[in-house]
């Protein structure tokens, strides 16, 4: 059985190449479980559900012509961040990763990452998404360009529209910008 255009015999040098195989081999086993505070799990996620999300999210990106752009990812904890980090991959674009700012209270880090990553595009879940677009384009205008997406709601059915970008193992993946603490 292949999985949106993977094969079983195919495995190259990429995560999604190597992702793609194991949605084909192996779609049912567990690749993520995500624990909440306290150490019990609070969601999990299959190989070709991860997978199948990741290709959702890659083909939104596609629509918006965005392979060897940047996406700033401003995700809480959890399993979207993941599946947004991997659509990013399935689409060609590099990662931007950036915890979710504090609301109302301005964010000269996030400020920062902005500044220098200079990101087409602000990938994020509904309920960030809600709470951060208004406050943040108020204090990082140049963000206001920026093309927001909530994975959350990208359709699944979107899958079926992935287009595999071509990709080597020594792309650049994510931009990861650290708290200052390291110098």
């Amino acid at each position: 059985m292949a999985v949106l255009g993977t094969s079983r015999s195919k495995v190259g040098s990429t995560f999604v190449d190597v992702l793609s195989a194991q949605a084909a081999d192996h779609p049912d086993r567990i690749l993520y479980t995500f624990l909440d505070d306290c150490g019990h799990q609070a969601a999990q996620v299959s190989v070709h559900d991860l997978h199948r999300r990741a290709c959702a999210i890659a083909a939104a990106l596609q629509r918006h012509r965005a392979a060897g752009e940047r996406a700033l990812l401003v995700y809480p904890p959890g399993l979207e961040f993941i599946s947004g980090f991997l659509g990013c991959l399935y689409a060609g674009v590099v990662a931007v990763p950036a915890y979710p700012p504090r609301l109302n209270r301005p964010d000269p880090r996030l400020r920062a990452i902005v500044g220098d990553a200079r990101c087409r595009f602000v990938l994020t879940s509904r309920g960030v998404l809600a709470h951060l677009r208004e406050s943040t384009v108020a204090q990082i205008p140049e963000i206001g360009q920026a093309v927001w997406m909530a994975t959350d709601e990208v359709d699944d059915a979107y899958a079926e529209e992935w287009r595999p970008v071509h990709s080597r193992g020594d792309d650049l993946a994510f931009l990861q910008f650290t708290s200052g603490s390291t110098a």
